[in-house]
């Protein structure tokens, strides 16, 4: 299984950068790979560290 692609990457990196805080719609996920769950906590690590927030909504 591959990990996120460069362009969603590129995507949420760029939002984490520009915005105070950054909503992650996971309504319509059914699975999560441990690449993806990577991804997810290094932009939110990101976030925090410029100031900003990362937030998961709808998680089941």
């Amino acid at each position: 299984m591959a990990g996120p692609t460069p362009a969603a990457w590129d995507a949420l990196r760029a939002a984490v950068s520009a915005r105070d805080l950054v909503d992650v719609d996971c309504g319509g996920l059914t699975f999560c790979h441990c690449s993806g769950l990577t991804a997810l906590l290094a932009a939110a690590r990101a976030a925090e560290a410029g100031g900003s927030a990362l937030r998961l909504r709808a998680v089941r």
